[in-house]
């Protein structure tokens, strides 16, 4: 915000008469000559109050006119307020004013300056509507079946996150081990990754007895899930499993890229 610059005025009076007298309508014009040219004084003062602070004061100027109105000289005759960049702006500005043609004469007027006001500090913003909080993640059991085969992922027993390469599966393993480069390369890149791992327990409905461990692993390098994600996972991890373990037909079938049911013990 701006800052605001206190500037009053006196009245013009006509101090003196040295060559004649004017009409009372005369020195009303004058008057309003003035007071339509205080802002350019305002500039003045304007460029210099923050220079000056505390600054406060009148300035009574004694104007000499022409007979065609045009301004002869400037004078001051009181200057109260000390800042002599205010008061040479001033004079050149008053010396282009323009007042009704008549006899020559001086006419004096006052202007009062104030300091200039401190910025009113920004107001506070609104504070912002609150978030209503994400509802808590729950493990929810999810059932899935195909053909003869009905398994439910019922209960998560782990899910944590850890920094570096994934797990080595049989297939990963054997592509180490084949390529040297493609492992040089692996191991200086993946010690930065990011993984989530979930554990999950899994029962068959034609192995009633019998409990299953599933895990599940993937990329976190982006931070963009928490271990809390694996809560919401058993109906996705149901799909794959039916998927991989062939609708239970086959349930190491999956072995090889890392994927296979465990018998919990």
């Amino acid at each position: 915000m701006a800052r605001s610059l206190g500037l009053g005025f006196l009245l013009a009076l006509v101090l003196g008469c040295a060559h004649g007298t004017g009409a009372a309508s005369s020195a009303a014009e004058r008057q309003a000559v003035i007071e339509a040219n205080l802002p350019e004084i305002h500039a003045c003062w304007a460029n210099v109050a923050e220079q000056h602070p505390g600054k406060t004061g009148t300035v009574l100027f004694s104007v000499d006119l022409r007979r065609n109105g045009s301004v002869d000289w400037v004078d001051i005759d009181v200057d109260e307020i000390g800042v002599p960049k205010l008061i040479t702006c001033a004079l050149k500005r008053i010396k282009t004013w323009r007042f009704p043609a008549g006899p020559r004469r001086t006419i004096g007027f006052g202007v009062g300056f104030t300091p200039a006001t401190a910025p009113e500090p920004p107001a506070e913003p609104a504070p912002a509507p609150a978030q209503p909080a994400e509802p808590e993640l729950v493990f929810t059991p999810a059932t899935r079946s195909s053909g003869n085969c009905e398994l439910t992922v019922s209960a998560l027993l782990e899910a944590q996150e850890y920094r570096g390469p994934g797990p080595i599966t049989p297939s990963l393993a054997a592509k180490l081990d084949a390529d040297p480069e493609f492992a040089r390369m692996y191991n200086s890149e993946s010690h930065g990754d990011h993984h989530i791992q979930c554990v999950f327990q899994v029962e068959l409905a034609h192995q009633p007895n019998q409990h299953y461990r599933w895990r599940k692993s993937f990329t976190n390098t982006l931070r963009e899930a928490t271990p809390e994600t694996c809560k919401g996972m058993a109906a996705e991890v149901a799909e794959d499993i039916l998927h991989t373990t062939k609708a239970c037909t086959e349930l190491e079938a999956g072995a090889y890229w890392g994927y296979v049911l465990e018998p919990l013990t």
